[in-house]
């Protein structure tokens, strides 16, 4: 059965199989992995935004917390890392052990080491002070940390070697966590170089350079101090003190709720969608159409026309808005931009564009773009859904599967589409969003090429629509004048030339325009 596309289980009309936090727990992940999957290369801030909100959402409580973690660790391994790039894994990672509470603690640490480190320019003997203070303070790491660490290190087992000795997730605390801060304090204390000296030394340690037996004891002392740290008994012993209650504050409910809405929008729906989804996707895209951070890239007022993009937090992928005018009622205004935007006659790129009615009265539309060497060609492939009314029609477009193309990389949709409205007789305005991802490696110059492109295509386009209806009409006008007499006329309006000719035994006129294009009346 299809997940519906719910906030939470109290918002859902499907609450047996809602969408909620848990269920991302339970299924290891997946969402997310679908939606990291999708994006081509994402920047560095689409990465931290991602982090944040994981680490928001997920470290507030163990049950959530431990998956995500163990779901962090495995991917960095997946993809042969080592939580030294600036990766989601790694970046959420920091962001859990590196908290305000680890803050002060560490600020304690310091503190009672200056006050009882002795005047020295022994580096040993600072460093065996600082992690003789250290591991006095074991039991004020927070233990919400010590469930952090104690779960990284599990995850990551044998997988990642020891540094001399020292398992690797110890390193990792002290060379991420500890010695930034060190260097941050010594920076503020003028005169003082207590606190680097210790970073110094220990990196050394870590990298095997330091003399023996100096460089063991230290080593011990470390793995000592760790082995406590990740204690499972004093853990729990200590989980179980502190918790006075497990239940979930409102304000947490509703960032969970937004934290969902927001997944939901990313995800997108992953099948075919019920009519209570449909309404809310519908509602989404409208929410994505008025937003006020789009910006402009081309205005024609004359033309009533205006290009947007816009760049939403998680997505690689730039979102584009159009904003038009066509001269045309709404139900040939529909026909003419749906069926015209993609289309091959005025697009040289595109090789075909197809709409195909479905039994449930939604269009499956795929399009395949042309792209120069050396970019490989891609395909997309969405599922439309109408809604119309007298004087208004919204077309929500979101991703739908397609089979594998040689030569050619699938795409995939985001949550688009159009608005027709009809603001007066004859005369539709339409609001367009385009939001795909190219997959594979699009560098992000060649997106901004492709943005300038679709501008001006579809600029092109309205002026094409537009004039074919005035054409029209003029021709349609012509014959009304010409009658049905005549058997070659040359007709004169508004600067265009026409050449007709009148078949007396159908009774039909033929009116050849300039432009090529043929009308029969």
């Amino acid at each position: 059965m299809v997940k519906p596309y719910s906030l939470t289980s109290s918002s859902s009309h499907h609450s047996d199989d809602s969408f909620t936090l848990e269920s991302i727990v339970e299924s290891q992940f997946k969402p997310i992995e679908d939606i990291l999957t999708r994006q081509d290369d994402p920047t560095d801030e689409d990465t931290l935004i991602m982090s944040q909100r994981l680490y928001s959402r997920f470290s507030t409580s163990n049950e959530r917390v431990v998956p995500l973690i163990s779901w962090l660790v495995q991917r960095e391994l997946e993809a042969g890392f080592n939580f030294g790039q600036k990766s989601l894994s790694s970046r959420t990672i920091l962001l859990l052990l590196n908290s305000e509470l680890t803050v002060r603690l560490l600020q304690t640490v310091l503190l009672t080491f200056q006050a009882t480190n002795q005047v020295t320019e022994d580096p040993f003997l600072a460093t065996s002070s600082f992690l003789d203070v250290l591991s006095s303070s074991i039991d004020d790491v927070p233990v919400n940390v010590r469930r952090y660490l104690h779960t990284f290190h599990h995850s990551v087992g044998t997988r990642i070697e020891d540094a001399e000795g020292v398992p690797f997730v110890a390193v990792y605390f002290f060379e991420q966590i500890i010695f930034p801060f060190l260097s941050s304090q010594d920076q503020k204390s003028v005169g003082s170089s207590s606190a680097r000296s210790v970073v110094e030394y220990l990196s050394q340690v870590f990298q095997g350079s330091m003399i023996e037996p100096n460089g063991s004891q230290l080593r011990d002392t470390i793995h000592d101090w760790f082995d406590q740290v990740i204690d499972e008994d004093e853990i729990t012993k200590y989980e179980k003190l502190i918790a006075c209650s497990s239940a979930i504050e409102k304000s947490s409910v509703e960032e969970d709720q937004k934290f969902l809405e927001w997944i939901n929008q990313l995800r997108g729906p992953v099948s075919e969608p019920e009519d209570a989804e449909r309404e809310y996707m519908r509602q989404q895209l409208l929410e994505k159409i008025n937003c006020k951070t789009w910006k402009m890239m081309m205005q024609k007022e004359k033309n009533h026309y205006r290009f947007y993009s816009r760049k939403e937090p998680g997505i690689s992928s730039t979102a584009a808005k159009i904003q038009t005018r066509i001269y045309l009622p709404l139900r040939e205004a529909v026909q003419q931009w749906s069926t015209r935007m993609w289309s091959p006659e005025d697009d040289d790129m595109i090789k075909y564009y197809k709409l195909e009615p479905q039994d449930n009265g939604d269009i499956r539309a795929s399009a395949y773009f042309k792209l120069p060497s050396p970019f490989q060609n891609r395909v997309w492939c969405w599922n439309v859904s109408e809604k119309w009314t007298s004087h208004r029609v919204v077309r929500m477009g979101w991703n739908a599967p397609h089979p594998p193309v040689k030569g050619c990389v699938v795409g995939h949709v985001y949550l688009e589409g159009e608005v027709y409205e009809e603001v007066e007789e004859g005369v539709t305005d339409v609001t367009m969003i385009l939001h795909v991802s190219s997959q594979g490696n699009m560098p992000a110059w060649v997106e901004k090429m492709s943005l300038s492109k679709q501008a001006d295509k579809f600029r092109k386009l309205t002026e094409k629509i537009n004039r074919t209806n005035i054409l029209t009409s003029s021709a349609a006008q012509t014959c009304r004048s010409i009658g049905k007499s005549s058997s070659k006329v040359v007709y004169l309006s508004q600067g265009q030339t026409y050449s007709g000719s009148h078949d007396s035994s159908t009774g039909i006129l033929v009116i050849q325009l300039r432009l090529g294009i043929v009308a029969s009346l």
